[in-house]
């Protein structure tokens, strides 16, 4: 972070969760090698955390806050937005880099922002990225350019798609409330998709062909979950993300089968555990299906059936064991 070179000051804010694993630890001994110990900007403290806000002793337009939570947000569903959003709203722009992520390109602030500041029609820019599996060691070069992941340009492609534009890679002019303010959906682990859907709804959103940090992947991250009660819980977020913005603008018949990659991905799962919230879509899906497909057709007729359905359930939980 603080190889950033910029003409301009910038704040980046580091969350603590309450975590054990001795995170804060090593956030101290940062602080104590790298910013000054300023007396004017002293100790922020409230119910919930302890705000620290220091200067870097080199890098004179780099200045760091430090939020030390009290306890995790993130289990009770508590949004961290309020601590930052005075900072937030005074901003031009914002920037994201979570968990396992990390920035790799000196200028990466820099000329995303002068492109923003030279088109005012755009609203976000996103770069090429990198992929660094961590229990592996592979290490995947520009996913974007190589096809791992599509270029998305628009808002109906990244929606239909459930796509990925690599949010480590953001910097923002539209503020963050006004994107948030704008969807009135379902709840959504994956909070990115619902940005940069809302993004692409505000104003022109730009590729820069250009790698400027790695999406680190690992066991424990949310798109990598071990046990698939999460992903599913993942996954279905996203869908019903989709789902709100598909009803919205009336999508459904121009995409019939935008939504048909979660439910072809968890359709057993969804059966097997009796999510009877979600059996209207796939029942349609296996219609959809069915027409091309004999086991989907099959699929069906055994949902609509009483005496049918407890074979379809152990079928699929006979499919989910046997994947696993």
């Amino acid at each position: 972070m603080s190889s950033q070179v910029t003409d301009f000051k910038f704040l980046a804010v580091i969350f603590d969760d309450a975590s054990t694993d001795g995170t804060r630890e090593i956030i101290n001994e940062y602080l104590e090698e790298h910013f000054v110990v300023d007396n004017n900007n002293a100790n922020d403290e409230t119910d919930d955390a302890v705000v620290l806000l220091r200067q870097h002793k080199k890098n004179v337009n780099f200045f760091l806050a430090v939020v030390y939570l009290k306890y995790n947000f993130y289990q009770i569903k508590k949004s961290k937005v309020p601590i930052v959003s005075e900072w937030m709203d005074k901003a031009n722009y914002w920037a994201m880099c979570e968990c396992d992520d990390y920035w790799i390109y000196d200028n990466k602030l820099q000329e995303e922002v002068d492109f923003l500041d030279q088109n005012p029609d755009y609203g976000l820019v996103y770069t090429d990225y990198d992929i660094h599996q961590y229990e592996t060691g592979e290490y995947i070069h520009a996913a974007f350019e190589n096809g791992i992941k599509p270029i998305i340009t628009s808002f109906e492609q990244h929606l239909v798609n459930a796509a990925y534009i690599a949010p480590m890679s953001w910097v923002c002019r539209i503020p963050f409330g006004e994107l948030m303010n704008g969807y009135h959906g379902p709840e959504s682990i994956d909070m990115s998709f619902i940005l940069a859907l809302e993004a692409f709804l505000h104003s022109k959103v730009y590729y820069m062909d250009k790698v400027t940090c790695v999406y680190g992947k690992h066991k424990g991250s949310a798109t990598k979950q071990t046990s698939i009660a999460k992903q599913y819980s993942f996954a279905h977020g996203a869908y019903s993300t989709q789902k709100y913005y598909f009803d919205k603008f009336n999508l459904r018949d121009k995409y019939p089968t935008g939504l048909d990659y979660f439910l072809n991905a968890y359709y057993c799962y969804i059966i097997a555990n009796q999510i009877e919230e979600d059996y209207p879509e796939i029942l349609a899906f296996f219609q959809r299906k069915g027409k091309s497909s004999f086991k989907f057709r099959l699929f069906g007729i055994m949902m609509k059936s009483k005496l049918a359905m407890p074979l379809l359930k152990a079928i699929c939980r006979y499919r989910i064991n046997s994947s696993n």
